[in-house]
């Protein structure tokens, strides 16, 4: 139901404090000088730097329109000048001297200059507070009521997801005994328990103690949903109770991203898609489909990977390839060559599965179209390994109109990862358990822990009547 009037003024009106992180040199130097929208675009800028993946130099793409919801009207005039004229801020340039900037194509690029981003690389970072009821409070909370409102106005379906986050409560005191754990150890799972880290736990407590006032945050963009819950760490998440005073469990679906690509290739196969592919791929969002078929060949590199998806672990295979691959080749004639390696079945490499993942989705699955020269190993050896999904993926990066061509590759698997748990899962236990709430974070499902086992089951067999991966594989497990 559309909020009325009166209910988001008074929102508006109490609009809480927006929390920024920045670099302690900055508030520090320019803590009486800087407008809160100066300090928000620096908090933008901290945030691209440590979330994108990227190195700590590069420049950070912001649209116009972004940028106006966030800071308002004419944001490079009134915000972003000055702290360009200052030094504080970069913006890419050509070889020319002009800007990196083309319009409907590329968007302006900034960085934090050198000085700055070494309080990022020395974790040297503060929060700065906006003050309540501020004009950059009820900008940021009137972009994220805007945001939610018509994510449910144009979703009526993931409705039941707002108001089961409602009925959620939080163990404050479980997370304090988290991060006792993480202060004393100085590690965070397998990561170390950053200045950074701790700031953002705060954050997690704060907001996810407050849930049950709504989640403004909450935002749909047709194939992702974006929570509170989502954002929080996941040990954070682990402190999230139901209405009886059950912890939540996350059934997670293994390699969910690869088993949805799995399904837009077969799908592009058995209906001959070659030519503008997104959109014809984007037509079986709900069908269901066998991708254990043999309709690719048995035998083919397609079903081997598709195999090493459902059957393997795709992560640690294709770790192997990378590890153990080499340019040369055995010649047997002047027809026939080939390569191999042989290597022991638990033999160690440096990175973990958990952090080889990202690497998989930044070097292979999402960078066909910025590839001319210094190939990663691992797409070499993707290549011999796989040369038909190595096409499949390029074929879809030359057709995209994107400046960012991984975009349309994306945009498929999530839709098809989204319909699965937004839609398919969340009905089978919705209507095993009509009175149970749950919440989803992109490809795991939180499950009350008393009826864990019995919602296991159930989203592997909705797995199974999707896409015709057997139950008993049971590729959603805890994770």
């Amino acid at each position: 139901m559309k909020p009325s009037s009166s209910s988001i003024q008074k929102q508006l009106n109490l609009a809480p404090a927006i929390r920024m992180i920045v670099p302690v040199t900055i508030l520090k130097e320019y803590s009486a000088v800087f407008s809160e929208s100066q300090f928000y675009f620096i908090h933008l800028l901290v945030s691209k730097a440590s979330d994108s993946g990227k190195a700590l130099h590069s420049f950070h793409p912001l649209k116009m329109k972004f940028l106006e919801n966030q800071l308002g009207s004419k944001p490079r005039e009134r915000q972003i000048q000055g702290l360009i004229d200052i030094g504080v801020v970069a913006v890419q340039l050509k070889p020319d001297g002009t800007e990196t900037y083309e319009k409907g194509k590329r968007a302006k690029a900034y960085q934090l200059t050198e000085k700055y981003r070494l309080d990022i690389k020395n974790d040297k970072l503060t929060t700065y507070y906006s003050k309540a009821g501020s004009t950059l409070s009820k900008r940021i909370i009137t972009l994220r009521l805007n945001q939610k409102n018509a994510s449910l106005e144009a979703n009526p379906l993931i409705e039941r997801e707002y108001e089961w986050l409602k009925n959620m409560s939080f163990d404050e005191d479980k997370a304090r005994e988290f991060q006792d754990d993480f202060e004393q150890s100085g590690v965070r799972g397998s990561k170390p328990y950053t200045r950074q880290a701790s700031l953002r736990l705060e954050s997690d407590i704060t907001v996810l103690s407050q849930l049950s006032t709504g989640d403004i945050t909450f935002n749909y963009n047709g194939s992702r949903l974006t929570t509170s819950v989502c954002n929080a760490m996941k040990q954070m998440r682990e402190c999230l109770m139901d209405s009886r005073g059950n912890y939540f469990i996350e059934l997670d679906l293994r390699s969910s991203q690869l088993v949805f690509l799995c399904k837009a290739i077969v799908v592009a196969y058995e209906n001959d898609i070659t030519l503008n592919i997104k959109h014809h791929l984007d037509k079986f969002i709900q069908d269901d489909i066998d991708i254990t078929t043999d309709s690719i060949g048995t035998h083919s590199d397609t079903a081997m990977f598709i195999k090493h998806v459902i059957y393997g672990d795709i992560y640690r295979e294709l770790q192997i390839n990378d590890n153990e691959y080499h340019e040369e080749w055995i010649e047997f004639d002047k027809n026939t060559a080939s390569k191999g390696f042989a290597i022991a079945s638990d033999k160690i490499y440096d990175i973990s599965r958990t952090d080889y993942k990202p690497i998989v989705l930044k070097q292979l699955l999402f960078n066909y179209y910025t590839r001319k020269q210094n190939i990663p190993t691992i797409a070499k050896a993707f290549s011999e390994s796989y040369p038909s999904v190595e096409r499949f993926l390029m074929s879809i990066a030359d057709e995209s109109q994107s400046h960012r061509r991984s975009t349309d590759l994306a945009n498929v698997t999530q839709s098809y990862e989204g319909y699965f748990f937004h839609k398919l899962a969340l009905d089978k236990l919705q209507e095993a358990f009509p009175d149970r709430d749950f919440y989803t974070v992109h490809d795991c499902i939180g499950v009350p822990e008393d009826i864990v086992e019995e919602a296991g089951i159930l989203l592997n067999k909705a797995l199974e009547s999707h896409i015709g991966i057997s139950a008993d594989i049971v590729m959603v497990r805890e994770d």
